[in-house]
């Protein structure tokens, strides 16, 4: 929040605004080769700016097979009046995390953050576009690969250059691919809001110094869906990332 007063009518028409702006926008194709880029999305259903940038990302971005698109609910405007149902203060602290490395002294939904680095309003279609633009042109220093049995999982990473400059943090955001609430109370009281690819858990896989290649197998969960983030230590730059099929 912070972010304007306005009501649904008006965010509808800037929401519709916004998507013909992106989808119209020939110049954003990533090359398929290259690494998807994650985006990571702190939101509240107690956020009256909110519901634009939910829906673009479940409209628009999370349909992009070059992006990894995740909503993180954070806690923090449970307090004036509806309790949000996906919130978890891990994915509180982590944003604050974030806000803490980059020199900002105060966090904000909509928020998105764009492979660790770029933090940028999340309704703003084009801060987005040009933010995921700078990103996937960034060279790929980290090879992420996911071998996946009926049971378990086995993630192994490599590095295309002499290191990586310092630890690696590996973690598993666990999600579900939708989520759907009625808000009874609240700045969104009486919307039906539905939500894409909602983070229910971020479990730490493991540490990796860089060098050499490194693997871990872990258990699927058969309740979520999961990808998988390598990501430069205290919550630094998104070297890669990967989707369990």
């Amino acid at each position: 929040m912070e972010f304007g007063k306005e009501g649904p009518a008006l965010r509808a028409r800037v929401l519709k605004f916004w998507l013909g702006m992106w989808m119209a926008c020939a110049g954003f194709a990533v090359a398929q080769d290259r690494p998807a880029v994650l985006l990571e999305l702190f939101t509240s259903q107690g956020c009256s700016s909110c519901p634009a940038a939910d829906a673009l990302f479940r409209d628009v971005l999370s349909k992009r097979s070059d992006l990894l698109t995740l909503s993180l609910h954070v806690d923090y405007w449970d307090y004036i009046g509806w309790k949000d149902s996906f919130a978890k203060r891990q994915f509180t602290t982590r944003q604050k995390t974030y806000a803490q490395r980059s020199g900002r002294k105060s966090v904000y939904t909509p928020q998105v953050i764009v492979n660790g680095q770029d933090h940028v309003v999340g309704s703003n279609a084009t801060a987005i576009k040009d933010a995921v633009a700078r990103a996937a042109q960034t060279p790929r220093r980290v090879v992420l690969t996911l071998v996946e049995a009926s049971l378990a999982i086995t993630a192994t990473l490599k590095s295309n250059v002499d290191g990586t400059g310092g630890p690696v943090d590996v973690l598993a955001f666990y999600y579900k691919p939708q989520g759907k609430v009625a808000i009874q109370a609240g700045e969104n009281a009486g919307q039906t809001l539905t939500y894409s690819n909602v983070v229910v858990e971020i479990t730490p896989l493991g540490v990796w110094n860089g060098k050499g290649v490194w693997s871990k197998t872990f258990q699927r969960r058969t309740d979520t869906q999961v990808v998988v983030v390598a990501q430069q230590a205290n919550h630094g730059a998104v070297l890669a990332a990967a989707r369990a099929r």
